[in-house]
């Protein structure tokens, strides 16, 4: 064991023995003691050291053995609780905390407080010696997440759109962040047409078609089927009543106004149109037979019209007749016309009001051999709400 001398010379005087002090290596002190010690001249008197202490303050260390008048070990002993840390309790003491746990974070008490260990969560402890932005760390402000294997993102914030969701389709990330309707467009896989998102109130919708119903922006079409049952021939110049025609072959009936081929002839239909007619103007087609005719003849048929409201007097002026010509094409075959020019109705037209149609065959301009046979007429109109 080694051992540390400290010469104790007294200044002055001549030294017979020197007494001396001797440390090991494990703090332990042990005093040597002389028998005499002098000390003469420079004024001072004479004396003898005759016992040596030590004290420790402070806490925690207590010295044993003390003091030593002859020969003698001075020991220093700490004293502790297992598995706690010493900490200052005060600025110039010592102690020693409780136990601390296994494997726990160690937390300070503050002044006079000491020390103690803190219970953490599964794997906190683990999770501080992996490094951060690896699997398993923690994770920092700032710092990279990395993947976690689960987690709920109930109160994420700030989340980019563009590059933080994954599984978006295409184009459903650049909606997300401009919500147009371009865009929804864009990241629908199964839409048809093109232009602004429409909702329910008040919408203005252009060139759409809906279950059949053509451009719901524009005023709706609707038809008016007058039926050559339902002609009656005018007082003056009036063509024949309705009569039934039975094809032979296969017995199909069908109801015609003969229109004579030298003598202008014409019928008339009473009707009411409905609330959603739109006041304006309408078109005809005519549907007709004929009992002889020839290659490159045709008829000419013309028509008129006139609308009543309340208190309107009925001896009243029709409006414009419009014509319209078909071809001959073969004999007892049906016949179509083309759509007559815009139709003027005679008064102020409006929905609800009545009308009177009335219907010529105008042989100064046509060249049919024979009688033409009037199956109906279709009038269109526009309308100005789809419900009547």
């Amino acid at each position: 064991m080694a051992k540390k001398h400290f010469p104790t010379g007294i200044s002055g005087g001549k030294q017979e023995s020197d007494p001396t002090w001797q440390v090991d290596d494990y703090g332990n002190a042990t005093f040597n003691s002389v028998d005499d010690r002098t000390s003469t001249g420079g004024g001072g008197g004479s004396g003898s050291v005759t016992s040596v202490a030590q004290t420790f303050t402070g806490g925690l260390i207590s010295v044993d053995g003390s003091p030593i008048t002859d020969e003698g070990t001075l020991a220093l002993t700490v004293a502790g609780t297992s598995g706690g840390v010493p900490y200052f309790s005060g600025g110039t003491t010592w102690a020693t905390s409780a136990a601390l746990a296994s494997g726990a974070l160690v937390i300070g008490g503050g002044a006079g407080s000491a020390p103690a260990s803190t219970t953490t969560g599964s794997g906190v402890v683990t999770a501080l010696g992996v490094n951060t932005g690896s699997a398993g760390a923690m994770v920092l402000q700032n710092g990279v997440l990395g993947t976690p294997s689960s987690g709920t993102a109930t109160n994420i914030t700030g989340l980019p759109v563009a590059t933080g969701i994954s599984g978006l389709g295409s184009n459903v990330a650049t909606f997300l962040g401009t919500p147009s309707s371009a865009n929804l467009r864009s990241a629908l896989t199964d839409e048809t047409g093109t232009g602004a998102a429409v909702f329910a109130t008040s919408p203005t919708i252009t060139g759409a078609t809906v279950n059949g119903i053509t451009d719901l922006s524009a005023t709706p079409t609707r038809t008016l089927i007058l039926t050559s049952a339902g002609a009656t021939p005018t007082t003056t110049i009036g063509a024949s009543v309705p009569t039934v025609i039975e094809a032979g072959t296969n017995d199909i009936d069908y109801y015609v106004v003969d229109f004579d081929a030298s003598t202008e002839e014409r019928v008339f239909w009473n009707v009411v149109l409905p609330d959603n007619y739109g006041g304006g103007t309408v078109t005809a087609i005519f549907y007709w037979t004929n009992a002889a005719g020839q290659a490159g003849e045709d008829v000419v048929w013309g028509i008129k019209a006139r609308a009543y409201a309340n208190d309107n007097p009925l001896d009243a002026a029709y409006g414009t007749e419009v014509t319209v010509a078909d071809d001959w094409i073969a004999q007892n075959d049906v016949h179509v016309s083309a759509a007559t020019a815009a139709i003027t109705i005679g008064g102020s037209p409006a929905g609800g009001q009545y009308f009177v149609f009335n219907v010529g065959r105008k042989v100064a301009s046509d060249d049919l051999t024979g009688d033409a046979r009037l199956l109906s007429v279709k009038i269109e109109y526009l309308a100005n709400a789809y419900s009547d």
